[in-house]
């Protein structure tokens, strides 16, 4: 009973506070407006009027005024009861639109959570499959053939992918939760990207790609986590590698800019490109590029999502600048070492 009580209060109050204003403010004011219009009021009653605020308040309990106060109280009480009406159907709605939100919460936070306890029992298996497979390579008893060489390239080249990817998943959830911390370090670009440029030559061999580098001899040290930033790097290269045509070259370069605060890394492709209307949502967490000629290499919405807020947790920024039918190319900006 109270919890109905308190669900109609303020049907109720409104109600009441309607009638109140309709008898004793609408109807006086009405008829004093009547009466001035028709002259039927003196210029001393007028004066009272204006003066005295209550004389009209009581001009209601005479007996000339009853039924006009009684005729805008019930009009004004219909309008207070609508007005109750619509704040009690507005907070019911809102209480089930909290209601929602609060279960899309625990259900985003479930799903969270089940993801990273996946994410994380991958790591095992894939650790022992690459093992395995490492093993047999180097297993003289084996005798790999050209032929199963390829396959266990191909091997290693999907298990990479794979770690690629579940670092991006644990860390782009991290960054989200605040809870992503940068180990910086002085890194020198140049053997830096050569260092890169080995650890992706198979996946630039199965794919046709012909990786070059091109770093100005003026490039300062950047003050960088190594291993964040060679994974923005990579996985840039690897985007390029699913929009670009076998036996296409992909640049990775790296020059001060104007300002020489910062260095500016790049990756140049001359695949199909990426059309205007997409630019600006192709950072945006598992957004892929939809296109009939590209949708079948398309990956899977995270790893440019990571690279813009790895990015920007060092500081810097990153875009990209695209001519359809003829590339892309993804650049970011890393901050210049300041240490002596």
């Amino acid at each position: 009973m109270g919890k109905i009580k308190k669900e109609y209060l303020d049907v109720l109050i409104f109600t009441l506070l309607g009638l109140a204003i309709g008898y004793f403010l609408l109807s006086p004011f009405a008829m004093f407006v009547s009466d001035m219009v028709h002259s039927k009021m003196s210029m001393e009653e007028m004066d009272k009027m204006f003066s005295n605020p209550w004389v009209s308040v009581t001009e209601v309990f005479k007996p000339h005024l009853i039924i006009w106060a009684l005729m805008f109280s019930v009009f004004a009480g219909i309008i207070g009861l609508l007005v109750g009406l619509y704040l009690k159907t507005e907070r019911k709605y809102l209480h089930k639109l909290d209601e929602s939100y609060r279960h899309l919460q625990q259900l985003e936070h479930l799903k969270d959570s089940l993801t990273h306890m996946m994410v994380h029992d991958l790591s095992n298996p894939l650790t022992a499959i690459d093992g395995s497979i490492q093993f047999l390579k180097a297993d003289p008893l084996c005798n790999v053939s050209a032929e199963q060489k390829d396959i266990f390239k191909s091997a290693s080249s999907g298990l990479q992918e794979m770690r690629i990817m579940i670092s991006n998943i644990l860390d782009v959830s991290k960054m989200e939760e605040n809870k992503f911390s940068l180990k910086r370090e002085e890194i020198e670009p140049d053997k830096f990207i050569d260092e890169l440029l080995a650890s992706v030559k198979i996946l630039a061999e199965l794919n046709g790609n012909k990786l070059e580098k091109q770093v100005s001899s003026d490039v300062p040290r950047v003050f960088a986590d190594r291993e964040i930033l060679k994974r923005i790097i990579v996985n840039l290269v690897m985007n390029a590698f699913r929009y670009s045509s076998p036996n296409s070259k992909i640049e990775i370069k790296a020059g001060v800019d104007k300002a020489g605060k910062n260095v500016v890394f790049s990756v140049s492709d001359n695949g199909y490109g990426i059309p205007k209307e997409h630019r600006e949502r192709i950072f945006d967490k598992f957004v892929q590029l939809e296109d009939k000629k590209v949708k079948a290499r398309a990956g899977k919405g995270l790893g440019l999502t990571f690279c813009k807020m790895a990015v920007e947790a060092h500081g810097g920024k990153i875009w990209v600048e695209s001519e359809l039918g003829k590339g892309s190319t993804f650049s970011f900006s890393c901050p210049v070492s300041r240490r002596k």
